[in-house]
């Protein structure tokens, strides 16, 4: 019997070391080519390729999956090292986890002899506050000078069946009370006239959308530069900053608990 688990042990041990070696394999040849590449943030122009537009959406569902009560630890288990991720862990113990992450490492090109590649590193950011599911998810352009994260048609936005609502200003804030939050933004955090300014460059125009099915009821804000912006748009084909919060609460999956029938017992006469 001791031997039994002394095998069983030894080859859990082995999957293990193969999967971290398995791991940083990929990251060593990950990063060898980050070091021979351009960071995307500190282009003025960059054409999205039909490929990475294909990995943006894929990065952009598992954000997704996390805000549908995915965790992110179950999430990454399926990944390979370009993704990472986790929860912040709060310094003083009891304290609930209110903050998480999920980082994709892309190379948008791959370098050759001839040419630097170029790269960048998606980012999710979750939050819960008072809640006991993640809340919120926010995806901060990746090309910083652009304000852009990817370029998308109708049909992308089609494949995340999204349902276009209403097409706002960031401008609204200061002038309608009806507009408490638009992409994340608030009155009192746009207070500052030169705050303000700034932020409405990268995001002159927030197209709100919203997703409902069994799993959850989704609103997503795409921000649009000023120099993206264009009137005649229908969608916003290229968006920067993305908002996603859950607007409904988490239903009770009962198939995790058993119901047992109640069975009266006649308890014993414990003072005679």
């Amino acid at each position: 019997m001791k031997r039994l688990i002394f095998i069983i042990l030894l080859s859990i041990s082995q999957v293990i070391f193969s999967m971290e070696n398995k791991f940083n394999e990929s990251k060593e040849k990950i990063s060898e080519k980050i070091r021979q590449s351009n960071r995307i943030s500190d282009l003025e122009n960059y054409i999205f390729t039909p490929k990475n537009i294909k990995d943006f959406k894929f990065f952009l569902q598992c954000s997704v999956d996390i805000l549908e009560g995915r965790s992110i630890y179950s999430v990454l288990k399926n990944l390979d090292y370009p993704f990472e991720g986790g929860e912040h862990i709060p310094k003083k113990l009891f304290t609930p986890i209110t903050s998480g992450y999920f980082i994709y490492s892309y190379l948008f090109e791959e370098p050759t002899k001839e040419k630097r590649g170029v790269y960048g590193y998606y980012s999710s950011y979750f939050s819960k506050k008072d809640k006991k599911y993640w809340k919120t998810a926010t995806i901060f352009p990746i090309a910083e000078k652009m304000a852009m994260n990817s370029e998308f048609t109708q049909k992308d936005f089609n494949d995340f069946n999204l349902v276009f609502k209403h097409k706002y200003f960031l401008k609204e804030l200061l002038t309608n009370d009806a507009n408490k939050y638009l992409a994340g933004y608030s009155a009192y955090t746009l207070r500052e006239p030169a705050r303000f300014e700034e932020e409405e460059n990268n995001c002159y125009a927030i197209y709100r959308f919203e997703r409902k099915n069994e799993k959850a009821h989704l609103q997503f804000d795409f921000c649009v530069s000023r120099n993206n912006y264009q009137e005649t748009d229908k969608y916003p084909y290229r968006f920067g900053k993305i908002v996603i919060e859950r607007l409904d609460e988490p239903k009770l999956d009962k198939s995790r608990y058993k119901v047992v029938p109640y069975k009266s017992t006649t308890l014993p006469n414990w003072g005679k």
